[in-house]
């Protein structure tokens, strides 16, 4: 079995058996042969003393995970916890805990998506749905992109538990995670922004209510995150028709298109939002591209105001703009003789006499910034 899967099973198992007290970390690190026996011994002892059957009580998924051992015992003991007595907060939080120890983990994610493609013929959509719904039952989702499975994620579960032990900065927060956690997958990830908007809003209310949490600056950078599909998107103009789409300077339509009837909702709805006056400039002003007959794009001019020593630097940039009211939304890296600049952006447009009013425009507050001309793979043109 492969340690870290071990580590996980071990520390599923001392919580089970021992009250919620951690093992040595000593023990642990010594994890072999012999602790693998011991796990199938204490398997067998749960199931005496909890009456629970994992599969009785999840069939669907007990079929998947037996090819791999570590994995269907780490399920088995999370699962007899979850459905079992949860008297205390500190019981909701470790079931919380392995629950993120076990998506971060991955191997329950390749365990499903080896047998969904291996199997997904044979046992169609229907079946899946029942493992969807066991799954849902431990708090995850399968996650789909192009009718395919590819990750689980977190999903609500135990909610009267949560409701009852759980502080309202917990609940808060486990409500953020869920909310970001609808937004991932699908063919077209953007085409749908109501979860990303929630993630937004319940960000928000969550800095607001706990403004010197340990968990701020994890909140703040989800809803930097969510903000992307609402700031840092574009036109693209072709046969007279306009679609828009989602980062960079993109203009294939699959996977980043959008739709812009949700940022219009955003600006109706949530005028007290903190990125409302960010998100209502930039849909008054949106940056655009055109293509040519033969859908290759014409010349772009970016207008700059601000480079970074990496991308991650340059996103910094960005995401402190916007947490500050002011609209320069585009992280981009251009390509300049061969090397990679980042940038950040606050409009870019085929036409230059758009690009020369947004120019003039930002330069009264940034005096550094300039106008670069690319072409449709951001590839510096000098003339």
């Amino acid at each position: 079995m492969k340690k870290l899967n071990i580590l996980l099973v071990i520390s599923l198992i001392s919580i089970f058996a021992c009250g919620g007290k951690n093992i040595n970390s000593t023990n642990i690190d010594n994890a072999n042969k012999d602790t693998a026996d011991k796990i199938e011994q204490e398997l067998e002892y749960i199931d005496d003393l909890s009456g629970f059957s994992f599969e009785d009580e999840f069939p669907n998924l007990a079929k998947i995970l037996i090819v791999n051992e570590d994995m269907y015992a780490t399920i088995k003991i999370y699962a007899s916890m979850v459905v079992g007595e949860i008297g205390s907060e500190e019981k909701v939080l470790e079931i919380l805990d392995l629950r993120y120890q076990i998506l971060n983990d991955k191997t329950l994610t390749f365990v499903l998506e080896e047998y969904y493609f291996e199997n997904e013929a044979s046992v169609g959509y229907e079946y899946w749905d029942l493992v969807d719904n066991e799954l849902k039952i431990l708090g995850f989702q399968s996650i789909y992109a192009e009718g395919m499975f590819i990750d689980i994620d977190a999903h609500s579960f135990m909610e009267e538990q949560i409701e009852e032990y759980l502080s309202l900065e917990m609940k808060m927060y486990l409500k953020l995670n869920e909310a970001e956690a609808n937004s991932r997958g699908g063919e077209y990830p953007y085409m749908g922004l109501e979860a990303y908007a929630e993630v937004i809003l319940i960000g928000e209310d969550f800095i607001n209510q706990f403004p010197n949490s340990d968990k701020k600056s994890g909140v703040e950078q989800t809803i930097f995150n969510a903000l992307i599909p609402f700031t840092d998107y574009h036109k693209v103009v072709a046969d007279g028709m306009e679609t828009y789409c989602v980062d960079g300077l993109t203009y294939e339509f699959w996977p980043t298109a959008t739709m812009i009837e949700f940022h219009d909702s955003f600006i109706k709805n949530n005028k007290d939002s903190k990125y409302f006056d960010v998100i209502y400039k930039i849909r008054q002003n949106t940056s655009s591209l055109s293509m040519d007959e033969n859908y290759e794009p014409l010349p772009i001019y970016v207008v700059v105001t601000d480079y970074g020593d990496n991308y991650l630097d340059a996103k910094k940039i960005t995401n402190n703009y916007l947490n500050n009211g002011i609209d320069i939304p585009h992280c981009l890296i251009l390509n300049d003789n061969d090397k990679s600049v980042y940038v950040a952006a606050y409009r870019f447009f085929s036409n230059r006499v758009l690009a020369n009013e947004a120019f003039e425009h930002i330069s009264k507050t940034h005096k550094n910034a300039e106008i670069i001309k690319v072409n449709g793979n951001g590839e510096v043109i000098k003339n």
